[in-house]
């Protein structure tokens, strides 16, 4: 949606309370995030704020967004990095390591990785390449 309308302001009202979900949906542009059970006015409340530019983010979620803001030695991590599985990072960190993809199937007991394991991890960050995604791990305090 935003591709087409950047301008647009998403707000993902949802029964889904999972990470991958949860930051997959910020990592894409959305502004807002409301669990169902919420109160009509605060559906009310929550697409006027967003649409006046701010962000809001149901409180059940809060402390998860928090939680998977910092890597375990502290620095920021993007939201785009946060959406990747524990395997994703690992992959990414092989890819940074240098080894094929035939070796990192090996280590990650996919027998050869798929190459579009490595583009799904490329889209994630928004790169075009290995050596980009590489980069862009450094940024966000992967490697």
């Amino acid at each position: 949606m935003l591709a087409v309308s950047p301008a647009t302001a998403v707000v993902v009202l949802t029964a889904y309370l999972q990470d991958g979900i949860l930051l997959g949906a910020l990592a894409a542009g959305a502004r807002g995030y409301l669990i169902k059970d919420v109160e009509l006015a605060e559906i009310k409340r929550t697409v006027r704020t967003v649409y006046a530019g701010h962000s809001v983010l149901d409180p059940k979620v809060a402390s998860r967004v928090i939680a998977n803001a910092t890597t375990a030695n502290g620095k920021a991590v993007s939201p785009r990095a946060a959406v990747l599985s524990e395997r994703d990072l690992a992959i990414v960190r092989y890819v940074a390591e240098g080894l094929t993809n035939k070796a990192i199937g090996a280590r990650v007991h996919l027998s050869p990785i798929p190459s579009r394991t490595v583009s799904k991890d490329r889209a994630s960050f928004g790169v075009r390449s290995r050596t980009e995604i590489v980069a862009e791990s450094l940024r966000a305090g992967l490697l």
